[in-house]
Parts: structure tokens; C-alpha cells; sequence
């Protein structure tokens, strides 16, 4: 979803942004929208897509390609490390729920990101709070700051 070497910013990018700002806050205040996510990554985040190819024209013709090595990653470090998974559509976690142990945090996000496209707004659920809830309660880490804001004060 980063995007910080093309010019302007990427619509699910944006759509995440405003659906952060409304599971978190929804107090209308200004949500600093940037293009580079390294604020997300420096807490440890990863944005991994289902498929890392595509072809001009052809989308989701490189899918089935990286099921195997998503597979992989997924039974062989994440769950390997209790590293939390949150899948977004379910249409991804159908995908690869083959891989995740049953014993595995994960959290599912019925509705894809792409669901703005058909006039809805992202409605993720409450998944990123009960994820934040997850990492403080094992981990008793910090929540992760979803969003960067301008506070007025």
C-alpha cells in the first residue's frame, strides 16, 4: 500500500486511512495521510500482499504463483513465531486458512479493502483494536498507532 515513489496516493491507501480514523477515533480530527507507511513498519507492521506480481491488465493472472510461497511464510515464520496475522477479505483467508494452525492468532476481516470500489466504506470490524488488544495482552507491547494525527493542542 505504500506508495511514496509514484505521485499521487493510491486509493486503498486512502481508504485505510479513513477507516483507521473511523475504528479508532472518529473524532474528525486531521489524520495525516502519508504516502510512506515506515511509521507502520518501525512498530513492527507488515503490509504483505496476497500476490507481489501482477501484470499490466491481467490482475490477480499471478495469484495462484504465490500461493505456495505465502503458504510457506505463513506456516514457517509466522506461525513458527506467533506472529499475528490479520487477513483482509475473506476471500484471502479462505486462501490460506490450509496453512494457520488452529492455536494461530489471527483475525479476519470479512470485507476487502477494494469494497469502497462498490460505494461502501471499509468496514474492518473492530479487527485492528482486538489486534492491538492481542499484542497488549500477550506481548504487553504498546498499541500500534494506526494513524498519525494533527492534535489541536
Amino acid at each position: 500500500m505504500s506508495c511514496e515513489y509514484v505521485d499521487k496516493m493510491h486509493s486503498h491507501l486512502n481508504e485505510f486511512y479513513d477507516a483507521m480514523e473511523r475504528e479508532f477515533y472518529e473524532l474528525n480530527l486531521l489524520v495525516i495521510k502519508e504516502k510512506n507507511l515506515d511509521f507502520l513498519t518501525n512498530q513492527g507492521v507488515l503490509f504483505l500482499s496476497s500476490s507481489l506480481t501482477v501484470e499490466l491488465g491481467s490482475p490477480g493472472k499471478h495469484k495462484d504463483l504465490w500461493v505456495q510461497f505465502m503458504g510457506h511464510l505463513i506456516k514457517t515464520v509466522f506461525c513458527k513465531r506467533n506472529i499475528p496475522i490479520l487477513f483482509c477479505g475473506n476471500n484471502v483467508y479462505e486462501q490460506y486458512k490450509f496453512y494457520v494452525e488452529p492455536i494461530y492468532p489471527y483475525f479476519v476481516i470479512k470485507q476487502p479493502l477494494s469494497a469502497w470500489r462498490l460505494g461502501s466504506k471499509w468496514n474492518t470490524e473492530g479487527k485492528f483494536q482486538q489486534l492491538n488488544d492481542y499484542l497488549w495482552n500477550t506481548a504487553k507491547t504498546e498499541d500500534i498507532m494506526w494513524v498519525k494525527q494533527d492534535v489541536p493542542y
